[in-house]
């Protein structure tokens, strides 16, 4: 199930677990058309976190195979 955290006209903010977000039938839908992905942080942290967060390699690698999925979702403007 897909939630939304913010919606206006201009778009719309899901929240939850991206690969349950990206595999979602809205998104099979409209593969090309998503304007905008954000991830937080969209970047490796350098301190480990509590939360379990990848770092250094394992964390580009991670992210490498994230723009595998991202790429079929971006529109091409």
């Amino acid at each position: 199930m897909l939630n939304i955290g913010y919606k206006t006209e201009n778009g719309v903010f899901y929240e939850g677990d991206m690969y349950e977000v990206i595999n979602s039938n809205y998104f099979e839908e409209n593969h090309g058309k998503v304007n905008l992905i954000f991830t937080s942080p969209p970047f490796p942290l350098n301190r480990k976190k509590s939360y379990g967060n990848l770092q250094g390699d394992e964390y580009l690698e991670w992210f490498s195979d994230l723009s595998k999925l991202f790429k079929n979702l971006i529109a091409d403007d």
